[in-house]
Parts: C-alpha cells; sequence; structure tokens
C-alpha cells in the first residue's frame, strides 16, 4: 500500500463509525458501522442479515470537524476476531447498529481509495 493508503488508514483509526455501502435485494444500501483498524485492514461489526460476506462493498467515514473523509472499496471476508480484535472493538453496543447475537465481524482489505479534504471539497 502506498503511502496515501497508509494516511487514509491513519486518519479511519481517529473515529469509531462510518457508513457501510451494499446492495441488499440488488437495491443500494447504506448503513452505520463499528470499525477499528487493525494491521493494515478494515475491521467491521455490522449485522449478520446484511449478508455482506464475499461481497465487494464501499466504506466511507470523515471527521468533518477535522476537514477529512476516506473512502475505499473492498472486498468484505467474515471472520472469527481473536480475542485482542474483539477488544478493540470495546464491549459497549449502545450506539451500535448490531446488537448481539446478530453480528458478524468482516474484514476489508482497502483496494481502491480515496481521501478528500473537506476544506478544499466545499
Amino acid at each position: 500500500m502506498e503511502f496515501e493508503g497508509h494516511a487514509a488508514l491513519a486518519l479511519l483509526g481517529k473515529v469509531r463509525y462510518g457508513r457501510l455501502a451494499l446492495t441488499r435485494r440488488a437495491l443500494p444500501y447504506i448503513a452505520v458501522a463499528r470499525h477499528v483498524v487493525h494491521d493494515g485492514a478494515v475491521l467491521i461489526r455490522t449485522r449478520r442479515t446484511w449478508g455482506v460476506d464475499g461481497t465487494v462493498v464501499a466504506y466511507q467515514a470523515d471527521d468533518v470537524e477535522a476537514g477529512w473523509a476516506v473512502q475505499f472499496l473492498g472486498t468484505a471476508r467474515a471472520f472469527e476476531p481473536s480475542e485482542e480484535q474483539r477488544a478493540l472493538f470495546g464491549a459497549e453496543t449502545r450506539n451500535d447498529t448490531t446488537p448481539s447475537p446478530g453480528y458478524v465481524y468482516v474484514r476489508l482489505d482497502p483496494r481502491v481509495h480515496h481521501r478528500n479534504d473537506l476544506a478544499s471539497a466545499w
């Protein structure tokens, strides 16, 4: 991954939630999702019923006050997280859209990414 990709992942690591773009029954759908950055990948805890395992999705997160947004494409792959990875997500699910036990962890390896400087985008 080139420098810009590393910088984008570093920004993603500063926020906890983003938006996952997927399809449901061939229709576009945007969902709020909890994420962490770990070993060059974005790990997401999401609803199992969304059926994202093996599908190409888009993910976007931002900090409007800081003036940046990151978005990328990748294939979502379900996995069983280690205890270390689970701890990164924390125990709180009050604001999560993924109440237990109906969630799955997916790994996204960013393939095509774009980082916006919101100050210049407006």
